[in-house]
């Protein structure tokens, strides 16, 4: 039997050692719960950069509207007005109608006749702004004949056009205002390169072009017979679209105000130096090498209030084709409408 004092000491060293142990899981433990609970937080954080940003997402197509857009991404102007932008790139117009149906974008750039058809089908998309147009010689489009041909506008007796389209509305009112017979039959060649192709090999009477399709063709020889910025008033225009789930957000004015004050600054450094994102312009938006060194979009508007007499002049066409059941409100249909401060 051990003496009382060696049983006492015993006891006491038991009980540091416990002490110890307790002392060390708590220690331990906590700087375990520590780590995972900053570990829960860095996941659940927005990665370094993005916090404090509004989120959007914007599609575009290859096509001049998108100018201001790409130029933007570039220089971080998005960033600089508050906003975290996704910029995703499609191949058509109808591969970005349907993300914007299917409510993968936001904001996309459209054209009047597809945003009021849109509009006119219950979508809850509203247009945003005017985006190209505001000056009648930036975005043209042209009326063509073939190279090493004679006749004019009255000889003709077919176009090719893309039906149903902006291309068949910028031709309907361009003969209307030429008063050229109404009687001349459209042909529907929906793609652009092959509607080119068409032309310069002279399979085709005439076809309606935009830019930079129509420059190329008239580099190469094509005549030309009408280009919609010769009557002192804009035809043809882009505007900004954006969709049902964007416009239910609270601050969804204050994004697309933001946004339109990043294309605005975008459209000042363009023009101040266009050359400068020459390269930038041609590869992403598939300008044809050939063009190189000898066309470059002009751009002389800005991003503003979208017209009231552009939408009823669309509207009305399209109610006439039938393919509007119903002329939808300007006022319930744009954003920031005429007179309206917009940035």
């Amino acid at each position: 039997m051990r003496p009382l004092k060696t049983q006492a000491a015993l006891t006491i060293i038991a009980i540091a050692m416990i002490a110890v142990a307790i002392a060390i899981f708590i220690t331990f433990g906590t700087s375990q719960m520590t780590q995972q609970g900053t570990r829960s937080a860095e996941t659940l954080t927005s990665p370094p950069g993005q916090a404090g940003y509004k989120r959007v997402s914007i599609g575009i197509i290859p096509t001049i509207d998108s100018i201001p857009f790409i130029i933007a991404e570039k220089e971080g102007l998005f960033r600089k007005y508050g906003l975290d932008v996704e910029v995703t790139m499609f191949s058509s117009a109808r591969e970005r109608d349907a993300a914007m149906e299917a409510g993968r974008i936001g904001v996309a750039i459209n054209d009047p006749v597809t945003s009021i058809i849109l509009i006119s089908r219950g979508s809850g998309a509203k247009i945003v702004s005017l985006l190209l147009g505001q000056i009648p010689s930036d975005g043209v489009f042209y009326i063509l004949a073939p190279p090493n041909t004679s006749y004019g506008l009255e000889s003709l007796r077919s176009i090719a056009i893309s039906r149903n389209t902006i291309i068949e509305f910028i031709a309907d009112k361009m003969l209307e205002l030429l008063r050229i017979n109404a009687s001349i039959e459209y042909i529907d060649v929906p793609s652009i390169p092959i509607r080119y192709q068409l032309l310069m090999e002279g399979k085709i009477q005439a076809a309606t072009l935009p830019d930079p399709w129509g420059t190329m063709a008239l580099l190469n020889g094509a005549r030309l017979l009408a280009r919609d910025d010769q009557f002192g008033v804009s035809i043809s225009m882009s505007t900004i679209l954006a969709s049902k789930n964007l416009l239910s957000r609270e601050d969804a004015k204050e994004i697309l105000r933001s946004l339109i004050k990043a294309l605005n600054e975008a459209l000042s450094l363009y023009k101040r130096d266009p050359q400068r994102y020459a390269d930038l312009i041609y590869q992403r938006l598939q300008i044809p090498q050939a063009l190189a060194g000898k066309y470059l979009p002009s751009w002389g508007g800005e991003v503003t209030p979208y017209p009231r007499s552009n939408f009823e002049m669309v509207a009305q066409w399209l109610y006439r084709k039938g393919l509007i059941h119903s002329i939808p409100s300007y006022d319930e249909s744009v954003l920031f409408r005429e007179g309206e401060r917009i940035s």
